[in-house]
């Protein structure tokens, strides 16, 4: 079949993904497919060339709208706590947990079906319109989610801002050694189409790639 998103074709969605897999391979992370936008049948042909390529889905409803077994999928994106229950019988992960609230509400509905989810939590690097936890914060969030029996605390996630993102990842970098130190974390997922080599040369496990994927979205 012949796709076209953005100004590319399936061909070169299929290039893309190739390079970019080879580069995270050389720094030993990652890649992660941003998946917003992005038509379920493309994702179904993504999936059938690259068995084991994980999808990224910022949206509930759209993900359970493009969601198929057969894919890894995690969540990216910002999660209210009445649309826990709608994903945790279909993600692998959640990357963007943020608040006390939210991981007790995870463990509720993944204690339901017998899951143990994977999470991230989401940090806040001091933009004011991002989300995420900010240090002072962050202790707290790990001794929820170390005390839930039913979440597997993997790493940190962050959103570098557009000024500043090299100092900021820096800075991601050090929250997530100090981490470390304390618990056996292995992801720090950071890194997008617009940013990700920094990321990568700061530290970055894993990078979450859309645009410089598909193409430009509409």
């Amino acid at each position: 079949m012949c796709y076209n998103i953005g100004m590319l074709t399936y061909t070169d969605i299929c290039l893309n993904i190739e390079r970019f897999e080879a580069t995270c391979a050389r720094y030993g992370a990652t890649l992660t497919l941003a998946t917003k936008t992005i038509p379920r049948e493309v994702l179904t042909e993504v999936h059938r060339d690259f068995p084991s390529i994980v999808f990224g889905e910022n949206r509930v409803q759209e993900l359970v709208e493009k969601y198929f077994a057969e894919a890894k999928w995690h969540f990216i994106g910002r999660l209210q706590r009445n649309k826990v229950k709608y994903l945790v019988d279909k993600v692998e992960m959640i990357c963007s947990v943020d608040s006390v609230p939210l991981a007790i509400e995870i463990e509720r509905q993944a204690a339901k079906i017998g899951k143990t989810m994977d999470v991230l939590i989401e940090i806040n690097l001091g933009e004011v319109q991002k989300g995420g936890v900010g240090e002072a914060e962050q202790d707290a969030l790990v001794t929820t989610i170390l005390g839930c029996p039913h979440l597997h605390l993997k790493g940190l996630m962050a959103v570098l801002p557009q000024v500043g993102a090299e100092a900021a990842a820096k800075q991601a970098k050090r929250r997530f050694d100090a981490l470390a130190q304390k618990v056996p974390v292995e992801v720090l997922s950071m890194g997008m189409s617009g940013d990700y080599e920094l990321s990568l040369a700061a530290g970055s496990t894993m990078i979450r790639l859309g645009s410089a994927v598909f193409g430009k979205r509409s």
